[in-house]
């Protein structure tokens, strides 16, 4: 059966300035960057060689993508449909600021409120992420790798998993930067998670600076 590895994108500066996520646009940190060639490297360890490769148009995402492209010698294909979840009014603040700009401030995630003005709710996630899935991901051919972030990540494996929308506010799946993932369906036909997240292979890479 072909399979599907998920790589959650790797050190960005907006971890290190104390920045939000979401759609703030920041390059890889030069961390960042080594730990994009050791995601490369395991990658090409786990002898995968016939893939698609797709990565969100971020700069963070794209960045670690194009490591995976030049070691493999293959095209990326871009689609917007894999950025992380639209932060709003908080792209480019800090952590602070979006912490005292909420919308709402229950300890429960309201799936249907976006948490800042005029950003996405949990569910537009989710139904973006879902449309990928029927899009690119249905009857695949051959093997796929995708680059993309910490929370679209956790919908789209969600998603994968039929965990539907409504349970979204229960359940939480997240990674680490660097990590990579694997989905597939198995020879009963479902649709599994056979890896999440592993980083063994970023153990050594800040002792490389």
């Amino acid at each position: 059966m072909n399979r599907i590895y998920i790589v959650q994108h790797c050190q960005s500066e907006h971890h290190i300035n104390e920045l939000t996520g979401g759609w703030t646009d920041t390059p890889l940190t030069d961390l960042g960057k080594k730990q994009a060639e050791a995601v490369a490297n395991e990658l090409k360890l786990m002898g995968i060689t016939n893939f698609d490769l797709f990565s969100s148009d971020l700069k963070r995402a794209y960045m670690t993508a194009e490591f995976i492209s030049n070691k493999f010698n293959l095209n990326i294909n871009i689609r917007k449909s894999l950025r992380e979840i639209n932060n709003g009014v908080a792209v480019n603040k800090t952590k602070e600021w979006a912490n005292n700009n909420k919308l709402y401030k229950t300890k429960k995630l309201e799936i249907d409120k976006p948490l800042w003005q005029s950003a996405e709710t949990p569910r537009e996630l989710h139904n973006r992420v879902s449309k990928f899935i029927k899009q690119y991901l249905t009857d695949i051919t051959k093997d796929v790798i995708i680059v993309s972030h910490g929370v679209a990540i956790g919908y789209l494996i969600s998603s994968w998993l039929g965990i539907p929308p409504n349970k979204i506010s229960e359940v939480s799946i997240r990674g680490n930067a660097g990590g990579i993932s694997c989905i597939r369906r198995n020879s009963f036909d479902q649709f599994i998670l056979t890896m999440f997240n592993s980083t063994s292979h970023l153990r050594d890479v800040s002792k490389l600076l």
